[in-house]
């Protein structure tokens, strides 16, 4: 090859790295997704975009309806796009980290937080290696699942910084699958438990009666209330003194007719 056509290569490159925006070279090798995010402090917007290449790893089990569970978030910054750390910032800054979940009634994102360490006004604020946001959902179904804000403050309502995503659109989706609460049918054992006797009446505990008086009548105690077995016993009784009272006038005529 001459010296003509390999310095004509070599001015092709030199303007190609001159005049090709940054965005055309591959970010650094690593997992994720790099996300460009749009910061604002204090509602005004921080000149610049922050990149941070974002990891999620969903659970390793199938989460239930009514459970909580965990989405891992792991980061980094960009080199040449950290975000500064303003004047001011207080101690105890903590970052929250978010998720965003579609395609799930009533479940939007989860939400992780920790607390950073001691923060330099003007220097790149150290992320946290990892976060676990956790949240509940209160339906089954398959979502899906990608890393959405990063704000940092003193608390979720109390934000010192606030950073928005601007390419979600372009950004990979994790799945997200929620299971039932399973099986309502109860078990042999659960039935047994769950069942409540029916209450009977002990023998050894006499019901307890209110007398009635008998129409026409006077109160008996047993009354209207007596059974057949009480009313053989009376009519028996009856019968019995009758037969002593006739057997008593038999014998009484006997002895006048002897006299």
């Amino acid at each position: 090859m001459s010296a003509t056509k390999v310095s004509g290569l070599g001015i092709l490159f030199l303007l190609a790295a001159t005049f090709l925006p940054s965005s055309a070279y591959a970010d650094p090798v690593g997992d994720g997704d790099v996300v460009t995010y749009r910061c604002e402090i204090n509602e005004q917007v921080i000149p610049g975009d922050v990149r941070i290449r974002i990891t999620l790893t969903m659970p390793s089990t199938t989460p239930r309806t009514g459970e909580q569970f965990s989405i891992g978030w792991t980061g980094e910054f960009v080199p040449g796009s950290e975000l500064e750390a303003p004047a001011g910032v207080p101690a105890g800054l903590k970052m929250y980290a978010y998720a965003s979940i579609s395609k799930l009634p009533q479940l939007t994102s989860a939400m992780g937080v920790g607390e950073l360490a001691a923060v330099t006004a003007g220097q790149p604020i150290a992320l946290l290696e990892s976060v676990n946001m956790t949240t509940t959902s209160k339906n089954p179904g398959t979502a899906s699942v990608k890393p959405a804000s990063v704000n940092f403050g003193l608390s979720p309502q109390n934000r010192l910084i606030d950073c928005e995503p601007t390419n979600s659109a372009t950004l990979k989706t994790y799945p997200l699958t929620i299971g039932g609460t399973g099986s309502t049918t109860p078990t042999a054992d659960e039935e047994e438990t769950d069942e409540e006797p029916t209450p009977q009446e002990s023998e050894d505990e006499p019901t307890t009666r209110s007398s009635q008086t008998p129409e026409e009548g006077v109160a008996t105690g047993a009354g209207g209330e007596a059974g057949p077995d009480g009313r053989m016993l009376v009519l028996a009784g009856s019968a019995l003194v009758l037969a002593a009272g006739a057997g008593g006038l038999t014998l009484r005529r006997t002895q006048l007719v002897k006299r």
